[in-house]
């Protein structure tokens, strides 16, 4: 059965994220496929999230920005995934500012460091407080890393810490019992 967009858990609303590469946003007919897709699948595009990673140079920056926008315009959520990883150079940070960016996503090999070697996990939160946008850690795994985030306002992450991927329905089984608390 395909996914349909949603997870049976009263009282909580999960996005459906879903990794892309700026590779494909270089194809003209990415948002008329993802147009179709949703519709197939009744997807509510509030509710997509789009991981883009960073480690693959987006080179013709004004065509992504304008597909971007468009996803945007749909209601898609857009992520900025592997922050830090890839090719944010000054200028490409710059030019971060106008694109439609929802989250940006700090690479697990920044929060593997955590508590003890924090400057990088710092650089990319302050990064993401002057831009506006919230910030998510990739890759928590121990108490240790999630206080030292909480205390340093990150306040979204995910992890083993939280969770291993599960298959859908032990998922509901396993967090049914959080909506109820």
């Amino acid at each position: 059965m395909p996914y349909s967009g949603r997870v049976a858990i009263p009282g909580i609303t999960l996005p459906l994220a879903v990794n892309i590469s700026p590779i494909q946003l270089q194809h003209k007919d990415f948002v008329p496929q993802l147009k179709r897709l949703l519709d197939e699948h009744q997807i509510d595009p509030h509710k997509l999230l789009l991981e883009i990673t960073e480690t693959v140079r987006i080179h013709d920056l004004d065509g992504a920005l304008e597909l971007l926008r468009e996803l945007h315009d749909l209601g898609v959520s857009i992520a900025l995934d592997d922050f830090g990883m890839g090719y944010a150079s000054l200028n490409y940070l710059n030019r971060l500012k106008s694109l439609p960016i929802d989250l940006i996503k700090i690479d697990k090999s920044f929060i593997d460091g955590l508590p003890e070697d924090d400057a990088m996990v710092r650089i990319v939160s302050s990064i993401s407080e002057v831009l506006h946008l919230p910030v998510m850690a990739e890759g928590v795994e121990t108490t240790a890393q999630r206080d030292w985030l909480l205390q340093h306002g990150i306040r979204t992450g995910q992890g083993f810490l939280f969770a291993k991927p599960l298959p859908r329905k032990e998922f509901e089984a396993q967090f049914a019992s959080v909506a109820k608390a």
